[in-house]
């Protein structure tokens, strides 16, 4: 499935080319301060639910599609969607759908979709008595007309740089208050010894490999 623009999840629209959610009440000048990051992870999560639908998507074609084929652990699913689920607000648990025995699929709301509410609500209000004021025109300042078209390109031209300066303060607050993982020792410069549900693994930092007994 392909879409070329934002779909609406829940509270949020998103693009699936992007990792950010964007709330549909966001003020443009502050679509910063309210986007949600999504992690590599949780956006793969989301991208591979998205481009299953309508279909369900079995547990093991999330985790190779997320993944990579790589070793994981029997929890690592269920935490990334629990995680997932509270970065869309998902209290309800009506977007991330868990179909019991068989997977996940993802519910949201395409453009035309949403087109056609908002014109049957259009629809609706204009077929009820409306008030007409008169308002006398006024002349239009030459100095205002110039600057607003000055200040879109402005806004749009730092918008990139606003957003990713955003995600790279969400990664390093992140980073700086997460707790260390207790069960790790240090080998050597290049191996790290992990217990992980009670199994010893092994990690070596150059290949970036986990291996488990």
């Amino acid at each position: 499935m392909q879409c070329d623009k934002p779909i609406l999840v829940g509270k949020f629209h998103w693009d699936v080319k992007s990792r950010f959610l964007y709330r549909t009440n966001s003020d443009i000048n502050d679509i910063d301060k309210n986007a949600v990051t999504l992690t590599p992870k949780q956006h793969r999560l989301l991208l591979s639910l998205y481009n299953a639908s309508p279909n369900i998507l079995q547990r093991h074609e999330i985790i190779n599609f997320v993944w990579e084929s790589k070793p994981t652990c029997p929890e690592s699913l269920p935490q990334l969607i629990n995680r997932t689920r509270l970065a869309l607000e998902d209290n309800n648990k009506e977007i991330l759908v868990n179909e019991p025995g068989v997977g996940y699929s993802l519910n949201f709301t395409l453009p035309e979709e949403e087109e056609e509410v908002e014109d049957r609500t259009t629809f609706e209000n204009s077929a009820q008595p409306k008030v007409i004021i008169s308002v006398e025109a006024k002349p239009v300042d030459l100095k205002a007309k110039l600057i607003l078209p000055v200040l879109i390109v402005l806004t749009m031209c730092h918008l990139g740089s606003a957003i990713e300066a955003s995600y790279y303060t969400h990664q390093f607050l992140g980073a700086f208050s997460a707790t260390p993982y207790p069960h790790a020792k240090k080998i050597d410069a290049h191996n790290i010894s992990i217990v992980i549900d009670n199994n010893e693994c092994h990690y070596t930092k150059n290949t970036q490999l986990l291996k488990c007994q």
